[in-house]
């Protein structure tokens, strides 16, 4: 490409990417290819990215084009909307518990969530307000989880406990709904930590009891190396107890209550 060709290209660059979502390099090579030709190298561009997205998603191109076209021809963005629209796994469309599972294989957290948040609009689970005391966000109250199958009340209790240990802090889980939520642990297989969550709650109780609420209670519990210990044990674990919820959502699946 000579250098006067190449400033024309440039200025055809831009004219195709306020139209396309395509790389300045591969403008470049396009109008090369074409001669210069805008209209060519948009064509091939639509073309190639077609092609490229249906074989991704193994559907027929009038199922992809208007995607593509939503979204300037970026395959990438087009597949990530067509795969959740579809509920796509390799080409089959799929339920959409199934389909999330898969989607976020990567990120175990997210899939948990996911799963718990099917489960509680399934059984609609009301949230009040008035349950919550101090705290800023209506957490489910044991009773209503209670109320669940004994695998939706695996899936649902400990996230929820989860979510709200990553609000509220440890000290406060250790208070809400724990030995319910202990209590699926140990359905996960997860007994050791069940019972240093529930020494950590019987060492802040002692303290409490011995120094009430203030800065003496706090020097004690921070300096209780048993109380500490099960702290540090429980941060260790929380990947690990995720990945096995994770693990008994696929294997109980038909078992739990959730939507198509």
């Amino acid at each position: 490409m000579q250098r006067g060709s190449k400033k024309e290209y440039i200025q055809k660059v831009k004219q195709l990417r306020e139209q396309l979502c395509m790389g300045i390099q591969e403008g470049l090579d396009l109008l090369d290819q074409t001669g210069g030709d805008v209209a060519q190298a948009s064509a091939r561009f639509k073309e190639k990215m077609l092609r490229v997205t249906t074989d991704f998603v193994r559907l027929p191109e009038e199922n992809v084009l208007p995607y593509l076209e939503e979204y300037k021809y970026d395959a990438g963005r087009a597949i990530d909307q067509i795969l959740d629209d579809f509920r796509l796994v390799d080409g089959v469309p799929q339920p959409l518990p199934v389909y999330l599972l898969h989607k976020y294989r990567n990120n175990k957290k997210e899939a948990v969530e996911q799963l718990a948040t099917l489960v509680e609009k399934k059984a609609q689970l009301k949230r009040d307000w008035k349950s919550v005391g101090y705290y800023e966000h209506p957490w489910l109250a044991e009773e209503l989880l209670l109320q669940l199958n004994e695998p939706s009340r695996c899936v649902l209790a400990l996230t929820e406990w989860l979510r709200f240990e990553d609000s509220e802090g440890f000290e406060n889980a250790l208070f809400y709904n724990l030995d319910l939520a202990v209590t699926q642990m140990q359905v996960l297989d997860q007994s050791n930590l069940a019972a240093a969550l529930r020494m950590a709650r019987d060492i802040y109780n002692e303290h409490e009891e011995t120094h009430q609420q203030g800065p003496a209670f706090y020097k004690a519990l921070n300096k209780d190396k048993d109380y500490q210990a099960a702290r540090r044990f429980f941060l260790a674990s929380r990947e690990l107890l995720t990945n096995k919820l994770y693990d008994f959502i696929q294997a109980n699946l038909d078992q739990l209550a959730l939507p198509d």
